[in-house]
């Protein structure tokens, strides 16, 4: 009898183990946004992203960027785009952590997470304000578990609300950073994706049709970094100094 409960029991582990799945190693906030230049009448994109990983009960925000460095020393010198990032590191309670330039910079500066947060588009843009939208439709995504909700705006208190707002909600997704955790408890799902549209509208200003714009907002999983490991140990030696 009791064989066959422990049988039972490796059935049941094996047959659901998508169920036990883990947390991502590390996730990817990835941001698009456009803007319309009156100047010129000109439409431009802004895109970014920040690397998130966890360790116990430490968060490390990586920001990738392109560094511009000069191949040769004459006036025909070209630019080459070499890829580094900088780092914050900080207890998940924490209202401020330890940022590097690079992994082999040894001068460190305290800073407010907050801050770094909303610089970087990691909290919600005060987009959820759904008092001034009307849910229009509800849908089911395109993985289990996952659903789309789009909702139009009713009224406008300024020229910042966007038109139209499109939530990606996935009720089995493991990825652990919240873009919206009181939205997400609303819910009962975890945000993953936010498209918000600005449609085209008429400008006094310059006498023309300013385009539609979009602001894409997503969080993606991405495997863990060798480099996670080598942040922790600056991170740690200076904790315990």
């Amino acid at each position: 009898m009791k064989k066959t409960i422990f049988l039972l029991f490796l059935f049941l582990i094996f047959s659901n183990y998508k169920l036990l799945k883990k947390p991502p190693a590390g996730e990817r906030f990835v941001y698009k946004l456009q803007f319309y230049k009156i100047i010129d009448k000109r439409l431009i994109t802004q895109e970014d992203s920040t690397n998130i990983y966890y360790r116990g009960n430490t968060i490390i925000y990586e920001k990738p960027y392109h560094y511009l460095t000069k191949s040769g020393l004459t006036t025909k010198d070209t630019l080459a785009k070499e890829l580094k990032a900088r780092y914050l590191i900080s207890d998940r309670a924490g209202s401020f952590g330890i940022w590097f330039d690079s992994l082999t910079e040894k001068v460190y500066r305290r800073v407010n997470v907050d801050s770094f947060k909303n610089n970087d588009f990691l909290v919600k843009l005060g987009l959820h304000n759904l008092k001034h939208y009307v849910l229009a439709s509800s849908e089911p995504g395109n993985t289990p578990g996952s659903f789309v909700e789009k909702y139009a705006v009713k009224d406008k208190p300024d020229d910042s609300y966007f038109d139209t707002t499109c939530f990606y909600f996935s009720r089995k997704s493991n990825l652990r950073y919240a873009m919206d955790a009181e939205f997400e408890k609303i819910k009962k799902a975890k945000l993953y994706k936010e498209v918000l549209i600005y449609n085209p509208a008429w400008n006094a200003v310059i006498h023309d049709t300013v385009p539609r714009r979009e602001f894409i907002l997503e969080l993606k999983e991405i495997p863990e970094s060798k480099r996670v490991q080598e942040v922790m140990d600056k991170y740690l030696a200076i904790k315990n100094q």
